[in-house]
């Protein structure tokens, strides 16, 4: 009934607007005066009497009298100031109809296909006591219905021919009939009457003062009382019927649901983010957290690290410089001169070493080192390899011997360059620190392994050094292959060459095993997995396989030299006389373009290029010179400071046919330029 409430007040001030602005003023007699005076406030109060259960147009709710009739009376009674009150009619006895103060049109609704006359008609129950028309119908065929609906639905199920209904309420339920098979007119002839019930001795008195001010209420006022009727029954329709009959009710009715299911989606959803978002930030700030304990950690290690290096390079530099003041008093003394000489190469090389160990570092720990998988010959590889460490061993008494005769596929397809690397790091670090007289073992055999399609390597160095201790060994190869702060735990030149043999055989997917028994020396093994090659392929080729020449067809040969440096220039011009070349110097690489350009390009069998030179880069001047001279093939070496191969692809790529990383040696210059006359016969 809340609804209901709402709306009656609302078209109950819209009455009382209209009243007030449309209503005519009253003029009563003298006999109406008294009797006015007698009923005002504070006098008598006159009594009207109504069904009490005539809902909408008199009813009783909560104690208070509510409906149409009982509206128009208030307006009514407003216009002369009467005292009234409501009652409800106990028996018809002694009472009498007031005047009529509300007059409503009726309205017939009837089928569309009817077209006879209406013999049958049906009206609601509340209705008969004010209704007032001629329908020339006897009683019976007069069919009473207690509701709107129930008289709505005779007409469609042809039960009676019509249906007589206030025209507001028969327009509602003809506009709403899905069916569209109802029409609704105006029944002129019927009319529907309002008025409430005064005692007979009381009617003679008020009958024509309640006349003339119901004359007096503007119609608009009326008007909007009336249209309370169609909603009274509006809200006593069940809520299907009310959906039913207004569809576009269950649009808006749907249209608000959906409102708020994607509202209240959209805000679950946004919190299910939030957290969602919330705890990758989370995982994001513990990701950076780890990473700032690593990069301290790491960075203390780097402290560490440079700090060991220094002082490794202090103590043979200190060495050099001890041996260089001692040359320089002992002149004339040859073999001590001598002597010093010889150590100060032996220094130089460590240091050399040492600069390489540590640009190995860098390189593998920074850059995304990927392997060059060829095919190649491991036991070819090996047996260089400990063919340029004879010198090495004989000059330190070392009984050094290898046995690779339980190799049986000598072919696989590795990285050359990186089982080179492994095999120099365990070697180098080996000789270094097997004493004198000592004994060193270098073997490979070959372990079982599941599938045909691999070989499984296993390279065992034996030696009767000191070595690491287990505890230090362990703390370096238990580290895993993404842990790069392991690199800086020591550099002795036995930990860093193991820690760079560790890295390259994690990223090779090999292991390492490593003893030290103490008095009888230490043992390491590397177990490598690679896939088969066929030994019918061309492979690799070791130096020993390339047919030995004389250096005295070196004699007499032009080489151009492109160096900034004046201490470099100076050694390497020694060396290359010392090899019987004739050299002519330039300092920059505009230089080298103008000497090749005006001398032409055969007047030179190679040239020395350093890459970092100024005005033109060594890089740019190669170019630039194969680009005045496209048909002829003058070789040019790179001379660099750097040793990566990222740096040695650079300066192929550029049109130089070798690289030299300096200090460059007299055998390395040979190699390089034995190579040329192999492969062109320039030099």
């Amino acid at each position: 009934m809340q609804k209901f409430n709402k709306i009656s007040v609302l078209f109950f001030l819209m009455s009382l607007l209209a009243q007030a602005l449309f209503a005519d003023p009253v003029e009563y007699d003298e006999r109406e005066k008294k009797v006015i005076e007698k009923y005002s406030i504070g006098g008598d109060t006159l009594t009207f009497y109504v069904d009490g259960n005539t809902r909408p147009y008199a009813f009783l709710e909560n104690g208070d009298y509510k409906g149409i009739l009982v509206d128009v009376l208030n307006l009514v009674m407003q216009q002369n100031g009467m005292a009234y009150k409501m009652a409800k009619i106990k028996s018809h006895e002694g009472l009498a109809k007031a005047p009529t103060l509300l007059t409503l049109d009726l309205a017939v609704v009837k089928r569309k296909d009817f077209q006879g006359d209406e013999k049958k008609v049906a009206v609601m129950k509340t209705m008969l006591e004010f209704l007032d028309f001629d329908s020339g119908l006897d009683d019976e065929d007069v069919v009473f219905f207690n509701s709107p609906k129930q008289v709505v639905n005779a007409v469609k199920a042809k039960d009676v021919d019509a249906a007589y209904l206030l025209y507001p309420l028969a327009a509602h339920f003809v506009d709403t009939d899905f069916s569209k098979t109802l029409v609704v007119k105006r029944n002129p002839k019927a009319k529907f009457l309002l008025s409430p019930y005064l005692p007979k001795s009381e009617l003679d008195d008020v009958a024509s003062i309640l006349s003339k001010s119901r004359a007096s209420v503007s119609p608009k006022a009326i008007e909007a009382v009336s249209h309370q009727f169609g909603w009274y029954f509006i809200n006593e329709m069940p809520l299907w019927d009310y959906f039913r009959y207004h569809p576009m009710y269950i649009v808006v009715t749907f249209v608000l649901f959906a409102i708020v299911f994607f509202t209240v989606g959209f805000v679950f959803l946004d919190n299910r983010l939030k957290r969602a978002q919330l705890a990758r930030c989370a995982q994001e700030q513990e990701i950076l957290k780890k990473q700032r304990n690593e990069a301290s950690v790491a960075s203390v290690a780097k402290s560490r690290f440079l700090s060991n290096v220094s002082a490794d390079i202090r103590a043979p530099l200190s060495a050099i410089l001890g041996c260089a003041g001692r040359i320089e008093k002992n002149l004339d003394n040859r073999e001590d001169v001598l002597n010093c000489a010889r150590k100060c190469k032996t220094l130089c090389d460590f240091l050399l070493q040492l600069v390489d160990d540590v640009l190995d570092v860098a390189h593998l720990e920074f850059e995304n080192v990927v392997l060059n998988e060829e095919r190649n010959d491991i036991v070819a590889l090996s047996e260089d390899l400990c063919g340029a460490l004879e010198q090495v061993v004989q000059d330190r008494n070392i009984d050094f011997s290898s046995d690779f005769s339980c190799v049986d596929c000598r072919f696989a397809i590795f990285d050359e360059a990186r089982v080179k690397q492994i095999v120099t790091n365990v070697l180098t670090g080996a000789v270094k620190y097997t004493p004198r007289n000592g004994t060193l073992k270098f073997s490979i055999a070959e372990d079982a392994c599941d599938n045909s399609d691999y070989v499984q390597y296993c390279l065992c160095f034996e030696g009767s050094g000191e070595g690491l201790s287990s505890v230090e060994a362990t703390s370096i190869l238990q580290e895993t292959v993404h842990d790069k702060s392991f690199f800086y735990a020591r550099i002795d030149g036995r930990a860093i060459g193991l820690a760079i043999v560790k890295r390259i055989v994690d990223l090779m997917g090999g292991e390492i095993e490593y003893s030290n028994n103490s008095g009888s020396g230490i043992t390491l093994k590397i177990h490598l997995k690679f896939l088969r090659a066929h030994a019918e392929s061309e492979g690799y080729v070791g130096f020993g396989t390339v047919p030995e020449w004389s250096e005295d067809s070196l004699k007499g040969k032009r080489v151009l030299l492109v160096e900034n440096s004046e201490f470099n220039r100076e050694i390497a011009v020694d060396l290359f006389h010392d090899l019987g070349l004739e050299v002519d110097i330039v300092e920059d690489g505009q230089q080298a373009i103008d000497q090749v350009k005006l001398n032409g390009s055969h007047y030179y069998d190679c040239v020395f290029m350093d890459v970092q030179i100024p005005v033109v880069d060594g890089y740019e001047a190669t170019r630039q010179i194969h680009a005045m001279y496209p048909d002829e093939n003058l070789p040019i070496v790179a001379i660099s400071s750097n040793s990566f191969k990222v740096d040695r692809q650079k300066s192929l790529a550029a049109g130089m046919v070798d690289y030299l990383s300096k200090p460059f040696t007299p055998p390395r210059v040979i190699n390089v330029l034995r190579k040329i006359v192999e492969s062109n016969d320039r030099v």
